[in-house]
């Protein structure tokens, strides 16, 4: 991540501010928190903690004992900032937890939560002052906002050396060639038993997850996969929605065109965080595909930043869904249950509704679809299957103009 994000200079602005408040970020469902105290950091979490996540950083501490805590103490609460202070309340009081080392499960949340917000492209934030007395009940030392990031980008560094390999630690890897399996492997510390052992919870597992089955850091459990990855006998899924926001490789660039306000001396507001490019159109893409894998892989590869993705896995329910959603542009399979790509394209060309939309046909069928065959349906082009992010990120800006 480059050291001009303008994320990371709003975040050392205040930390030089000096100020006491709380800061909420948001992006659609996702919600950043983060108490301040004097600029220090008090405590951050996001949305996507869980009491879950909790019990993977406390096996990971070797407190086993603690996941026999009751989960109805839980089931009722939804993920947020009262959720861990709750729960990790609960864990001290009934003596699961040391009470002394709750600083040390709170500080590494706070540190994951930091981490995620780095790649934030968009969204808002509010800002509430705040007297000290309200906050510092997490019984954890304030951190220091620029050493925090410092840290956290010297990680994201090393993220970014496993290209074009491993992008992040939320794709889901899965066995691409069980034949190549007993094929000895050098540079690994991961054993032949207990890669067989994770293979059980692949690919319903992302790399961070069998991390936690094995008590490693994600990081170093991607370095430990990286050899089978590069032999191909592992391959990676995309992140499942909302997790394919945060790619270490991919998200610094459009993360250096965020543009922030001073919160100082505001004792509450609102403003959008946008990109440089403030008029920028956001384009709608509808994906007609039967296989989840690739619709997944498309809104992956494409992002939120530019697009909205519409993901339509059942062709014959199709033409209602296209006709309410109005897209800029259509990704379609060729080969489809009900009907094919084919026939789905010569029905939408009857419309004047989708005279001019581009079609673009995405198929593994290359011996039979090419240019000529595009052109006698109608369709504006076609991606052969598999196709990489670039190929199908230049493909969408080819027929939408989409600047660069």
């Amino acid at each position: 991540m480059s050291k001009n994000n303008k994320l990371i200079q709003f975040l050392n602005k205040i930390a030089h501010s000096n100020h006491t408040f709380q800061l909420q970020i948001s992006n659609n469902s996702l919600i950043w928190k983060l108490q301040l105290i004097e600029g220090k950091l008090d405590y951050a979490t996001y949305s996507l903690q869980s009491w879950g996540q909790i019990k993977n950083y406390l096996l990971r501490f070797s407190y086993d004992a603690a996941l026999q805590i009751d989960s109805i103490i839980i089931k009722d609460i939804s993920p947020s900032h009262e959720l861990i202070n709750q729960v990790i309340k609960q864990l001290v009081k009934q003596k699961y937890l040391k009470s002394d080392d709750r600083a040390r499960l709170m500080r590494r949340l706070t540190e994951d939560a930091v981490e995620s917000l780095l790649s934030l492209t968009q969204g808002k934030y509010v800002c509430q002052k705040n007297d000290i007395k309200l906050l510092n009940n997490q019984h954890m030392t304030p951190i220091a906002i620029p050493s925090l990031l410092e840290s956290l980008q010297n990680n994201l560094q090393t993220w970014q050396k496993l290209s074009p390999f491993i992008d992040s630690p939320y794709q889901r890897p899965y066995l691409a060639h069980p034949s190549l399996f007993q094929m000895p492997v050098q540079s690994t510390s991961v054993s032949s038993a207990k890669l067989k052992h994770l293979l059980k919870f692949m690919p319903r597992l992302d790399i961070r997850q069998l991390g936690f089955l094995l008590k490693q850091d994600e990081l170093k459990m991607a370095q430990f996969l990286l050899p089978y990855l590069k032999l191909q006998i592992l391959q990676l899924h995309p992140p499942l929605p909302p997790l394919n926001e945060f790619f270490p490789n991919s998200t610094s660039p459009k993360a250096d065109g965020l543009t922030f306000t001073s919160p100082i001396n505001t004792s509450q507001f609102e403003t959008l965080i946008q990109s440089n490019q403030t008029s920028k159109k956001l384009y709608k893409i509808a994906c007609i595909d039967d296989s989840p894998a690739i619709i997944d892989m498309i809104q992956s590869y494409l992002g939120t930043d530019q697009y909205e993705i519409f993901p339509i896995d059942t062709p014959m329910k199709s033409i209602p869904l296209l006709f309410d959603k109005k897209p800029d542009l259509i990704l379609m399979d060729w080969l489809m249950p009900g009907i094919n790509g084919d026939r789905l394209c010569k029905i939408l060309r009857s419309s004047p509704v989708f005279k001019n939309i581009p079609i673009i046909i995405v198929s593994g069928n290359s011996a039979v679809l090419n240019q000529d065959k595009v052109a006698d349906i109608n369709a504006n082009d076609y991606l052969a299957k598999p196709f990489s992010k670039n190929s199908l990120q230049e493909m969408v800006k080819k027929y939408l103009k989409v600047l660069a």
